[in-house]
């Protein structure tokens, strides 16, 4: 587990302040760790009160569940409380097994999506609906149970299909609310099924159709971006507001709703993973549906955001979650293919904007600017993890502007001049800004722009049109897609800003 101490509050409901004043430790050290900016201290001078106050602060057969299931999963739950605070203790200390890199490849599925584009079909209205599925539908309406009953996965499987190839062929937009923390064997063990899925799916979202989806996500950081990979085609049309609930759930009796709000219902509901021979409901009684809508809105008013998608259709949302970022003051990460606009001289932008007149760019410029003397005024640091194009790139003029087609062109390239201006000024900072760092690396893909607060936000944005961008309010995301980055830098070595200026 990335986090101990953070699952461990979450699990019983315990503030920073309540825990520092319990274990004698500063709020703001607690604070570090739960974020995931620090790691915890492996010593009993630390273990020990952290595992002593927990052990004292269970107070449900649901927590002592969940908790079981980290510290010695199949062996029976600590009888005393002295026997649970040792296996606390041991479990804090311990180390981990290393996981699945789930962050890297999640950067990596990105980077291929900001590539490749999305692979969805370009027309749109249901007459684009494709001629097989169309008709695989048809044909599974005329064998349709009246009542509406399906079994096990099998049945699920064909109840999906009916669900979504009705939307599809209803030649409207729909509003679809899905959630479902069930076993999700359904939908892999049958490759032809999944593509079938994507395909309607993808279709909905093209003709309109929008998405709620709280995502079953209670623990790590690596199960969430684990979970958003399997989304990440879907997420890059806009269409998709994905959430995640932080209240801890046992995982003993679990619920899928798929609704179309207002048209029809998919419900079933099993016990842990036994969801063979179990009951899928395929509904579309209207009150029925309103009191599902219902149901389902309740559970989202106990989520919340996981991250907003932003793209060309979101302009202005985008700059939004882009100045919030900026302007909090506080350490910043970024990695990129190039330094920050705010190491633009001016007369760069000049030369730009006579070329080119894009008043967005200047607003730009003028916000990166005032973000970053703001983190140095308040005394924190911004590092940047840089990509450089390669010199052949930048003197054949082949380098676009990061994010273009959000100012109104994408197909505007840098001058080999430009470039050169902007990174004699990147210098100059690195000269005049002691907190300032520029770190020369090839670990994060060169097509994809990553910013990061440390202990608040994250924005993950390609860097060639069509921009999209993901702004992760999730704060264990944010503090692993910290550490992500730091981490890179940290492979290069600790290079000094003489050698850095050099190499640039």
């Amino acid at each position: 587990m990335k986090n101990k101490l953070d699952f461990l509050m979450t699990l019983t409901g315990t503030r920073n302040s309540v825990l520092s004043k319990a274990i004698s430790f500063d709020p703001s050290y607690i604070s570090r760790i739960r974020s995931g900016s620090r790691s915890i201290p492996r010593t009993p001078q630390f273990a020990d009160p952290v595992a002593a106050y927990f052990s004292r602060n269970l107070r449900t057969e649901s927590q002592k569940l969940l908790l079981r299931s980290e510290i010695c999963p199949g062996e029976p739950f600590p009888e005393t409380p002295e026997a649970l605070q040792e296996a606390i203790c041991r479990w804090l200390i311990s180390e981990d097994i290393p996981a699945p890199d789930s962050i890297g490849n999640f950067i990596l599925h990105f980077s291929s999506m900001a590539v490749s584009g999305l692979p969805v079909p370009s027309a749109a209205g249901a007459s684009s609906f494709p001629e097989e599925l169309k008709k695989r539908i048809e044909a599974l309406e005329e064998t349709a149970d009246p009542a509406g009953y399906y079994y096990g996965n099998n049945g699920k499987r064909e109840a999906v299909e009916l669900f979504l190839g009705k939307l599809c062929l209803s030649g409207r937009p729909h509003s679809l609310l899905l959630f479902s923390d069930e076993d999700m064997s359904w939908l892999y063990e049958d490759p032809a099924f999944a593509a079938r899925w994507a395909a309607m799916l993808f279709h909905l979202l093209k003709t309109g159709s929008t998405i709620q989806i709280p995502h079953n996500i209670t623990r790590s950081s690596e199960e969430m971006f684990a979970a958003c990979q399997n989304w990440l085609p879907l997420y890059m049309t806009g269409a998709i507001s994905p959430w995640y609930c932080p209240i801890p759930r046992d995982g003993i009796y679990r619920r899928s709703l798929f609704i179309a709000a207002g048209h029809s219902a998919l419900i079933s509901s099993s016990v842990r993973n036994l969801s063979e021979g179990m009951l899928n409901l395929l509904i579309d009684d209207r009150t029925a549906i309103r009191a599902l809508e219902a149901e389902f809105r309740n559970f989202l008013n106990l989520c919340r955001p996981l991250m907003h998608v932003h793209n060309a259709q979101d302009i202005p949302g985008f700059f939004r979650s882009l100045r919030a970022l900026e302007s909090e003051p506080c350490s910043i990460i970024t990695a990129q293919p190039i330094p920050s606009f705010f190491t633009m001289p001016h007369a760069v932008i000049r030369s730009i904007l006579k070329r080119h007149p894009l008043p967005e760019l200047s607003l730009r410029h003028q916000s990166s600017c005032a973000g970053f003397r703001n983190v140095m005024r308040k005394g924190f640091h911004y590092t940047e993890v840089i990509h450089l194009p390669s010199p052949e790139q930048v003197k054949e003029g082949r380098f676009r502007l990061p994010m273009c087609d959000l100012f109104g062109e994408p197909d505007f390239f840098l001058t080999p001049e430009d470039l050169t201006k902007q990174l004699l000024h990147a210098i100059h900072l690195l000269l005049q800004e002691p907190a300032y760092h520029i770190i020369l690396s090839g670990q994060i893909p060169e097509n994809i722009l990553i910013h990061v607060q440390e202990g608040g936000d994250a924005l993950l944005t390609c860097a060639q049109p069509p921009t999209t961008a993901f702004a992760i309010t999730q704060r264990d995301m944010s503090a692993a897609l910290f550490g992500y980055i730091r981490t890179a830098a940290e492979t290069e070595g600790q290079e000094s800003k003489e050698k850095t200026i050099r190499r640039l």
